[in-house]
């Protein structure tokens, strides 16, 4: 299988890359061949990787990746991809993503009611890009008239001949909802700090201000961002 982990972000979310990398490469083994995309206006010292330029702060992330690998193609290029936010923390074996099993259908997301997907975590397989019609022009239109996980459930509702499949929900732990469990991290595979501020964001950053992730998911976010610049100090 030609993998692809697809990153969209900007400068500021970084460290958030940087550590998503870490995470999912301290619990998991990527099948041989897999390659790292990153979308951003600039290359960015992540590791081995291939770059793609494009502003990114002109469009949401999520629709962003899926047009400009729409654009260049880069679909005929990959048996699968799989997109994830940067503000995501890997804590177990995903493996399961880049399986044989996921292959029965085009598109994997979670999803709470079967019907609406939460677009953290996309998983695309080539069949995606033979089914749907994705023109460029409905794609743009449909992201600055929304948010990017809105217009993704407009692109897929529009779209009914592509095949959809829902991943478990522990692929996508929302800390906010998370945080109301005893256990809260039992389960979960991968973690979302979904809304701002950003868990590298520092106390009385303006970002700060805003509602607050639940201190023990920072606290774990911190440690794995600590062991990523370790690994990097010790091991280049």
């Amino acid at each position: 299988m030609k993998l692809a982990i697809v990153l969209a972000f900007d400068e500021g979310f970084l460290p958030g890359a940087e550590t998503l990398l870490y995470s999912l490469r301290k619990h998991n083994s990527l099948p041989v061949g897999t390659e790292i995309v990153l979308i951003a206006e600039r290359d960015m010292d992540i590791g081995e990787h291939r770059f793609i330029e494009i502003p990114v702060g002109r469009y949401s992330a999520t629709m962003l990746w899926m047009m400009e690998i729409y654009k260049k193609t880069l679909f005929g290029q990959y048996d699968r991809l799989i997109f994830t936010d940067v503000d995501t923390l890997v804590v177990d074996d995903i493996s399961y993503l880049w399986s044989e099993a996921l292959y029965e259908k085009d598109f994997w997301a979670v999803s709470e009611d079967g019907e609406y997907i939460f677009a953290g975590l996309v998983v695309l397989n080539k069949s995606f890009w033979e089914r749907a019609h994705c023109p460029y022009r409905r794609m743009r239109k449909m992201i600055r008239a929304m948010n990017d996980q809105n217009a993704l459930n407009m692109f897929l509702k529009e779209s009914p001949e592509v095949k959809r499949g829902f991943l478990p929900s522990e692929y996508v732990g929302v800390i906010y909802r998370l945080r109301h469990k005893e256990n809260w991290r039992h389960g979960a595979r991968i973690l979302h700090f979904a809304g701002r501020p950003e868990p590298w964001t520092e106390p009385g950053h303006r970002r700060r201000r805003r509602r607050l992730h639940f201190q023990p998911a920072v606290d774990l976010w911190r440690q794995y961002y600590g062991e990523a610049k370790l690994g990097r100090t010790v091991f280049g």
